[in-house]
């Protein structure tokens, strides 16, 4: 049912978490998260939690920073200021977190991905990326 609804909605292939709640209660029923229409769905994708004790509240936690970051990691880069076009496709590619203009070019700190170190590699700081 859960995935044919996320296919009807365009977003086959997408990471998918199965949030289980109520795990504080005895049940027979947590069987059939671990299948959804007839296949079964790996236990690393399945978190068990409590709203009401708070029980695997971390490990829910865990895997939604680790799916938001997938690769993720601060990054410096500097562009000379002959090519400080740039600096737009840094904001395009990458989460900007600090900028500061010098005589010599723009040094920018922005959280990247792998495919946006690729993409402005050139600008890279040595030791980066």
């Amino acid at each position: 049912m859960t995935r044919k609804l996320i296919s009807e909605l365009g977003a086959d292939g997408k990471p998918t978490l199965y949030v289980w709640n109520k795990c504080d209660l005895p049940s027979d029923r947590l069987a059939h998260v671990v299948w959804d229409n007839g296949s079964p769905v790996p236990a690393e994708d399945v978190i068990c939690v409590s709203a009401l004790t708070g029980e695997g509240t971390d490990a829910l936690v865990s895997r939604l920073e680790k799916a938001v970051l997938d690769g993720r990691h601060p990054v410096r880069y500097f562009i000379p200021n002959s090519k400080a076009g740039a600096l737009s496709r840094v904001y395009e590619l990458a989460n900007v977190t600090d900028v500061r203009y010098g005589e010599d070019g723009i040094a920018v700190t922005a959280v990247s991905d792998p495919k946006a170190r690729g993409m402005l590699a050139e600008f890279i700081c040595d030791g980066e990326g």
